[in-house]
């Protein structure tokens, strides 16, 4: 991170007298993905000053001191589409590296990047006028297409997602700056104004913000059967579900990662046996606010009760209301054939 540094200082020094008149560039989406189908927003800049973690909208799609906006991939087989990062606006480039190593986001690979000053892994570091930048971690190794003191224009491609540097999962993390000052996208709003501040204006061109979530609300990331517990280090490598499982297999589990939960909300797990009956349903009350959550549910194949055709499964997250009645539903349905 002190090359990152070094640059960021220099964009201060560049911006000086500049930064009260400074217009913030219109961002366009940075990421060749649909967003909710195949990438999600995940983490926003941290708004609250020391301790305290909050999102924009007050919510928990943060963590403390983070200085971004999080665009995540299911996982990383999803990474190796692979999905193509792009300048969100016109620019030069004033710093790259592409000499950090993809890793499957274990402690140890994040420890090492960081005890190397290399928590954004492979980045581009792009000035744009007025001192404005946009910084752009975790590419994949070896997928930098730019070079330093190349003008680009917005939707040019500079790289594609990874898992280098400090990064747990597969995504891009947009840092937007005006000098050294972190802004948070959404509101326009300097970091640690908290998240019940006026908000200025978004930084989002007009087509992105048509289709950016208006409200702050959980999301199911994947959902999907195994045939025993899993893991979620294990999901966070390969989140297909398989279309087929064996009868005679030791079980038949049901799997659920949620984002952005709070705490009073409920996750369901159920799974309706092939003759529509209810093969088995658990109610997961959340006892604290958490960015990501992995709920499972299932039987194990004792005495052969396993029997053969679809198994559809349900995960629904309800959070509540006053009166009891659920604010909103969010569900993921799946299925899966066992086969003789």
């Amino acid at each position: 991170m002190r090359n990152w540094l070094g640059l960021l200082a220099l964009l201060a020094v560049l911006s000086a007298g500049q930064t009260a008149a400074a217009a913030p560039p219109a961002l366009a989406w940075p990421v060749d993905c649909a967003l909710g189908q195949d990438c999600w927003l995940v983490h926003h800049v941290d708004t609250e000053p020391g301790p305290a973690v909050r999102d924009f909208r007050c919510g928990a799609l943060t963590y403390n001191d983070h200085k971004g906006t999080d665009i995540a991939v299911r996982d990383r087989v999803a990474m190796f589409r692979p999905f193509a990062v792009r300048a969100a606006a016109a620019g030069v480039v004033a710093g790259v590296r592409d000499t950090a190593p993809d890793h499957p986001g274990d402690d140890a690979s994040i420890k090492a990047a960081m005890e190397k000053g290399e928590e954004c892994g492979n980045g581009v570091l792009v000035q744009h006028a007025d001192g404005w930048s946009t910084q752009y971690c975790h590419l994949k190794s070896g997928s930098v297409r730019v070079a330093k003191g190349q003008p680009v224009e917005a939707g040019d491609l500079i790289g594609y997602v990874g898992n280098s540097g400090a990064a747990a999962f597969p995504h891009l993390h947009l840092a937007v700056r005006r000098g050294r000052e972190v802004v948070d996208p959404f509101t326009g709003l300097a970091m640690g104004q908290g998240c019940e501040a006026e908000p200025a204006a978004s930084l989002w061109s007009e087509p992105v913000q048509a289709f950016l979530p208006v409200r702050d609300e959980p999301f199911l990331f994947g959902a999907g059967f195994r045939a025993h517990a899993p893991r979620y280090d294990a999901l966070l490598q390969d989140m297909r579900s398989p279309a087929t499982l064996e009868a005679d297999g030791p079980g038949l589990v049901l799997w659920g990662v949620a984002v952005g939960l709070r705490e009073g909300d409920v996750m369901t797990l159920t799974i309706a046996d092939p003759a529509g009956g209810t093969f088995i349903a658990r109610e997961f009350m959340q006892e604290k606010t958490q960015i990501r959550r992995m709920r499972f549910a299932g039987r194990s194949n004792r005495n052969g009760i396993l029997l053969p055709g679809t198994y559809q499964g349900i995960v629904q997250v309800k959070r509540g209301g006053a009166d009891g009645q659920p604010l909103l539903v969010v569900e993921k349905r799946v299925s899966v054939e066992l086969a003789e």
